[in-house]
C-alpha cells in the first residue's frame, strides 16, 4: 500500500475517538445556545434588568439617569506643539435632574471647555490626575446646575493629541 492509500484511508473513515469528540461539541453548542436564550427571556420580564440596560437604574431609591453632553475638543495649555484634549463626557442625574441637564445643556458644555482649556498636558497625566479632572468637572456642573446636581461624571472617549 503505498503512502497516498494510507492517508486516504485513514481520513475516510472517522475514528470513534472523533465521532464522540465532534457529538460531545455540539451537544455543548446546542446546551449553550438554549440556555443562553432561556436566560435572556427569563431577564426580559425583569424591569429592573430592563432598566439597567435602557441606560437608567436606581440610586437612592430614585431612577437614575446617563445624560451625554457630547464630544470636546480643546486646546490645552501652554503647548507649543498644539497639543489638544478631545473627550466624550456623559453624567449621570435622577429623572427630576434630567430636565435641568437639558434646560442647560449649553451652559454645561461651556463650563467643560473652560475648565479643560486651563489644563495642561501634565495636568492631564496619569490615572490620579485624569481622576482629579473628572472631580473637577463634577464640581463646575454642579454650580451650573445648582441646587438639583449631578452624581458622577463618566468619560467615554479620552484622547490627548
Amino acid at each position: 500500500m503505498s503512502n497516498d492509500e494510507h492517508t486516504m484511508d485513514t481520513y475516510a473513515q472517522p475514528t470513534p475517538h472523533k465521532r464522540a469528540l465532534v457529538l460531545a461539541s455540539l451537544c455543548s453548542l446546542a446546551i449553550g445556545i438554549g440556555a443562553g436564550f432561556v436566560g435572556t427571556q427569563a431577564g426580559s420580564s425583569d424591569t429592573a434588568t430592563a432598566a439597567i440596560s435602557n441606560g437608567a437604574h436606581q440610586v437612592g431609591g430614585e431612577m437614575s439617569h446617563i445624560a451625554d453632553l457630547g464630544e470636546f475638543t480643546v486646546n490645552l495649555r501652554n503647548s507649543a506643539s498644539g497639543r489638544m484634549l478631545q473627550m466624550n463626557i456623559s453624567v449621570e442625574v435622577t429623572a427630576h435632574e434630567l430636565e435641568s441637564v437639558t434646560t442647560k445643556h449649553a451652559e454645561l458644555r461651556d463650563a467643560v471647555l473652560m475648565l479643560s482649556s486651563d489644563y495642561t498636558l501634565p495636568e492631564l497625566d496619569g490615572l490620579d490626575n485624569r481622576m482629579a479632572f473628572r472631580d473637577e468637572i463634577q464640581t463646575r456642573l454642579n454650580g451650573v446646575l445648582a441646587p438639583t446636581s449631578v452624581n458622577r461624571v463618566y468619560f467615554t472617549n479620552f484622547v490627548v493629541q
